[in-house]
């Protein structure tokens, strides 16, 4: 994923890759360039690798209403000078989730309905900012 963001906006481009545990990242641009006319940056190379299943679902009353829900969320570095290189791990507890509401215009009145009546609040939370948080902290021995 590339995602570009400008405040609010954001816009996300994904590029697939074929055979991914024998991928040479070093040639990450060299591929993209070749197969999406795509070219990132220099001697660009992932830092971290994060896998989860995802569900997702979509309204068919509200055209512009979905969620998705992230389960089973592991990290693991591709960075060869770490100790902690392949060792994935989770970066939530496993018995939790991540529900993702995602809206086009408006929150539909059922879900402000739930907000309200569970006192649910907005929590931001990035899988890919924790997995380097955490990657941080495991090799460096912080906590």
């Amino acid at each position: 994923e590339v995602k570009n963001r400008r405040g609010f906006d954001s816009d996300k481009d994904v590029f697939n890759i074929e055979n991914l545990e024998k991928f040479k990242y070093e040639k990450l641009n060299e591929y993209l360039l070749d197969n999406y006319n795509v070219y990132l940056k220099e001697k660009l190379l992932p830092l971290i690798y994060t896998k989860y299943e995802r569900k997702s679902f979509i309204s068919n009353i509200y055209n512009d209403f979905r969620f998705t829900i992230d389960t089973n969320i592991i990290t693991s570095s591709y960075n060869q000078n770490t100790k902690i290189h392949n060792k994935g791990f989770f970066i939530i507890d496993p018995n939790y989730s991540i529900l993702e509401f995602k809206l086009g215009s408006s929150i539909p009145l059922f879900l402000k309905n739930i907000i309200n009546r569970y006192y649910l609040e907005q929590v931001t939370f990035s899988k890919y900012a924790r997995s380097i948080e955490l990657l941080y902290e495991k090799q460096y021995n912080l906590n």
